[in-house]
């Protein structure tokens, strides 16, 4: 079992990059609307469907609408949604209990760690690294380093729950993903740069949208950054 778990850290240690998010492959994409054109829903099942959508509240009534005319993409944006779901989420549990125990991994620990946090496109990749670095640099009595690193992710974590609360103030934020040019252009944006530059990117739109409704107290995206 050691040997394993050593074999295992030493491949985590020479990676190129972090990666465990769940954005989906342009090729997919593409094939689930070939799959969507050639296998449309029946009358009785868009009547459901629509039927299922009215009742969430955060769907504007033009948006129903506009589904109703376009199902195509919205079928074809549900399928992808559930290939999103089922890809497996990787446990990093492991990984910090072993780093935060055992002082021969200390090294090893601590370049996963900066590959977690420098090299990934996800947002859980880079609190996991720290996490592990903290706990690494306690082990081996570095106290001060871990405090400093402790600053670093308590500032990042404020930074993700700030963009979270302004991409969420939207009430119709859920419109952007029922948007065919709008999930395309997010799709991309995850894809290529990254969940933080998708909840940037969302959280600026919302931010545009509130101040179009007149909301003077409208948070804009980039406080969050400032310190």
């Amino acid at each position: 079992k050691t040997d394993e778990v050593n074999q295992l850290l030493n491949q985590m240690a020479h990676s190129e990059f972090a990666n465990n998010y769940s954005s989906i492959p342009e090729l997919l994409e593409d094939t689930i609307d070939e799959y969507t054109r050639n296998h449309p829903y029946h009358e009785k099942m868009i009547n459901s469907e629509l039927t299922a959508i009215e009742s969430l509240k955060k769907i504007s009534p033009e948006k129903i609408q506009e589904i109703r005319e376009d199902f195509f993409y919205y079928q074809s944006y549900m399928y992808k949604i559930h290939f999103k779901l089922i890809y497996p989420m990787i446990t990093m549990r492991s990984l910090m209990d072993v780093c935060k125990s055992d002082m021969n991994l200390a090294k090893t620990c601590l370049k996963i760690s900066d590959i977690l946090i420098s090299k990934n496109k996800s947002i859980i990749s880079p609190m996991v690294g720290y996490t592990v670095k903290i706990d690494t640099l306690k082990l081996i009595g570095e106290e001060n380093l871990a405090s400093e690193t402790e600053i670093i992710k308590a500032k990042l974590k404020k930074q993700y729950e700030c963009l979270m609360r302004i991409k969420s103030s939207n009430n119709n934020q859920i419109d952007l993903y029922l948007n065919p040019e709008d999930f395309k252009k997010l799709s991309t944006i995850e894809r290529n740069q990254g969940e933080l530059a998708l909840f940037k990117t969302m959280a600026e739109t919302s931010y545009q949208q509130q101040l179009d409704l007149g909301n003077e107290n409208a948070i804009n995206p980039q406080t969050c950054f400032e310190k």
